[in-house]
């Protein structure tokens, strides 16, 4: 049934883009007019709001366009409005299904800082568009074969004093977020961010061990218990805008806490964690032409990091400090009349030290990067990208590598507002500090963590085929992939001393096939829009005589619908289907989120929204299990944060924030 309601859904988009396309279309065209629409880079069609378009294999979500993005509490639920973008357990960005992927603001990487915490640097009132790429340039780093999240904030030139701000409260949580521009002069600017988020919920859990072995074993724990988050951040940017020149420098600051307390058989468990990130950073940008420029940026970043553990009377604390130093140069010039070239190079360098006082170095690692990538336009349909990336890793002084990764593509406009593209590129997929440093990391009273100092990076290998139909607020997105890769990290799980310890380790063979669908079919003026997206995924993974296999889906749907001049109504809801590891599963995940909006003042400057999170279901539920030969671990995790939330947005000065 729901299959035949989404391919319904699908075919009706389709249908829907002829008939708009006819109406629009049906003034005469020029042939001279045709020609040029085709020279340019991504197709333009005049509309109201334009949310969507495609440039350059690159997704783009206008978020200021979308009313339903101007409630969101965190950028996280912006993501989830994003079209290939699916949010999983733990908030982990995904790109149709892959989480391998890199998480950038303002086409910046910070190297080192995970990509979900990525996320928490920056205010949803912050956010102008957000760039989406399943096939990402030669420019980013070669850790991304799922591809490349690029945040684009709005540190621009303003004429006049402009803001936002987003407000809420509710019985799961409240937060804040606050961006202000300010001109100061006619060439100099300031950006002022602030954001706070504070969010708790009940928290139930259920864990089981059964062993069959030579000693058997049976191990249950039921606990109940709360946890209790605090997230802040803020920036200050200032900014000078005088062509050709664009300079900016800032600084950023990010605190995250987090309180867990459970109870079980009257044991009390209590885990208290926190990390702090100072950023300082500054970028040039001169423009040669309206094409070329010369780009330039560097980044300091510290970050200290504590965790304490307190349970059966003990008191576990650990501390540790990250100091980044990045630096990053680009050079984008035309060659010719259809040839571009992008040209850069990259140097960063990560130290973590024991403690806060930066005096005990427990590793270091550094990374150099060259890249060189041309885009040329054979016709006025046919295009091409041919990108080459150098990197040379090194840790500690012990472990080291070095490679070329290559990347290429091939775009066919079929009409106006069709495009099929073919990519192939390879990638690199290094496992992290944690999986390599070897010391135990508490799960529960019988399953630890610890690292493999082994563990070797995989050079995975992805094809993709993509299918994609654009005009104005509406588009089609059909995607075929293939992921082949040796060596690649999963988790393996052991029996050892009456315990259970996981351990990264190389597998021997991954290999995925995927396909998916995306669309937005925008009805009366935008008053009405629907967006969804669905994932098919098999995955064949294997580690010695280990093997498992089988397929994978998540689908996620967004309903916009403006009752009138003052109301609407907004619903987004996301059901991933159970995951597959390398000796078991994560099961079923559902999310969703149903809100009324009240607008006030002209062009909606203001607005009311009363907001349920999670309507349809009691709680968020985690569950994963393992299997070995004799053994059986379950681990179930509910969130019972189903909650009411008021949010009051407002802003001023111009409505769209820009380039000057």
């Amino acid at each position: 049934m729901y299959a035949r309601i989404f391919t319904l859904y699908m075919l009706s988009l389709w249908l829907a883009n002829d008939g708009i396309t006819f109406a629009q279309n049906s003034k005469s065209v020029g042939k001279d007019t045709l020609s040029m629409s085709y020279l340019l880079s991504e197709v333009v069609v005049t509309a109201s709001k334009v949310k969507y378009r495609y440039q350059d294999n690159t997704l783009i979500y206008k978020v200021v366009d979308d009313e339903g993005a101007k409630f969101a509490i965190s950028t996280v639920d912006i993501l989830r409005r994003t079209p290939l973008v699916t949010i999983g357990a733990n908030n982990t960005p995904m790109i149709q299904g892959n989480s391998k992927i890199k998480v950038l603001i303002d086409g910046k990487e910070l190297y080192g800082i995970p990509s979900s915490q990525v996320l928490s640097l920056v205010a949803p009132t912050d956010i102008q568009r957000i760039e989406v790429s399943t096939m990402p340039s030669a420019m980013y780093a070669a850790e991304s074969i799922g591809g490349v999240i690029n945040i684009i904030t709005s540190r621009h030139h303003m004429s006049s004093f402009s803001g936002a701000g987003n407000i809420g409260i509710g019985s799961k949580g409240s937060h804040i977020s606050m961006t202000l521009l300010s001109p100061l002069s006619k060439n100099w600017s300031i950006n002022t961010n602030l954001y706070g988020l504070i969010g708790y919920s009940h928290i139930s859990t259920s864990r089981s061990w059964i062993s069959t072995g030579r000693f058997p074993i049976t191990w249950r724990s039921e606990a109940t218990g709360n946890s209790l988050a605090q997230l802040y951040n803020g920036s200050i940017t200032l900014s000078y805008h005088r062509n050709p020149s664009k300079f900016d420098v800032g600084v950023r600051f990010f605190a995250q806490y987090s309180t867990l307390k459970e109870r079980d058989k009257g044991k009390l468990t209590k885990l208290t964690s926190g990390n702090d990130v100072y950023n300082l950073l500054s970028s040039y940008e001169y423009k040669l032409n309206p094409v070329g420029s010369i780009k330039a940026y560097t980044s300091l970043l510290y970050t200290p990091i504590s965790n304490r553990l307190e349970i059966n009377g003990q008191d576990i604390r650990d501390k540790q400090s990250l100091m980044l130093w990045l630096n990053d140069i680009s050079l984008n010039l035309p060659i010719g009349g259809r040839t571009q070239m992008v040209a850069g190079g990259r140097w960063a360098k990560s130290q973590i030290f024991h403690g806060s006082r930066l005096s005990e170095l427990i590793n270091q690692q550094s990374i150099l990067s060259i890249y060189l990538e041309f885009t040329h336009r054979w016709s006025p349909r046919l295009s091409a990208i041919l990108g080459l990336r150098y990197e040379r890793w090194e840790r500690q002084c012990e472990q080291q590598s070095s490679g070329w990764f290559l990347n290429s593509s091939l775009t066919y406009d079929l009409d106006i507002r069709t495009k099929l593209s073919v990519g192939v590129g390879q990638r690199i997929s290094r496992p992290s500090l944690s999986e390599q440093i070897t010391g135990r990391k508490y799960v529960s009273e019988v399953l630890y963590v610890t690292g493999n100092p082994n563990v070797e990076s995989a050079k995975p290998i992805k094809m993709e085929i993509n299918l994609s139909r654009f005009l104005g607020a509406n588009f089609l997105k059909f995607s075929l992939f293939h992921e082949h890769s040796k060596r690649s990290v999963a988790f393996y799980m052991r029996p050892e001393n009456e315990e259970l310890v996981m351990s990264p380790v190389n597998l021997s063979k991954h290999i995925s096939y995927s396909a998916n669908a995306w669309g937005n079919l925008s009805l009366f003026r935008g008053d009405l829009s629907f967006s969804s997206g669905l994932n098919v995924q098999h995955v064949d993974i294997r580690y010695s005589d280990i093997f498992n296999k089988g397929w994978m889906w998540d689908f996620s749907v967004n309903i916009h619908c403006r009752l009138g001049k003052y109301y609407a109504i907004n619903f987004f809801g996301s059901l991933q289907s159970k995951k597959i590891h390398l000796q078991g599963y994560s099961l079923p995940y559902t999310y969703s989120n149903l809100s009324i909006e009240r607008f006030f003042g002209g062009e909606g400057t203001s607005a009311l929204a009363l907001s349920v999170d999670n309507p349809f279901t009691r709680a968020i539920k985690e569950q994963k299990e393992y299997h070995t030969y004799n053994d059986l671990y379950s681990d179930r995790v509910e969130y019972f944060n189903r909650g009411i939330r008021l949010i009051f947005k407002y802003r001023f000065g111009k409505k769209n924030i820009e380039d000057k």
